[in-house]
């Protein structure tokens, strides 16, 4: 029972660097297409700046995160 647990916990954290990688790929774009740095882009993500640049960078970041 120990070993499909210790498994199981294993494969989450696979899943979980690979949706961080993913991620980091989505902010490097998004970053690159607006000529930004990727922590703005997580500061607009996040909704902690309400321009008008902001909104255009959360709609591109949530089409390339689908």
């Amino acid at each position: 029972m120990f070993a499909i647990t210790k498994q199981a916990h294993e494969m989450g954290k696979d899943r979980k660097k690979q949706r961080s990688a993913s991620d980091a790929v989505i902010l490097k774009r998004v970053a690159e297409k607006h000529g930004i740095t990727e922590q703005y882009v997580r500061v607009c993500v996040k909704g902690f700046s309400d321009s008008d640049k902001a909104t255009e960078i959360q709609a591109d970041y949530k089409v390339l995160k689908k």
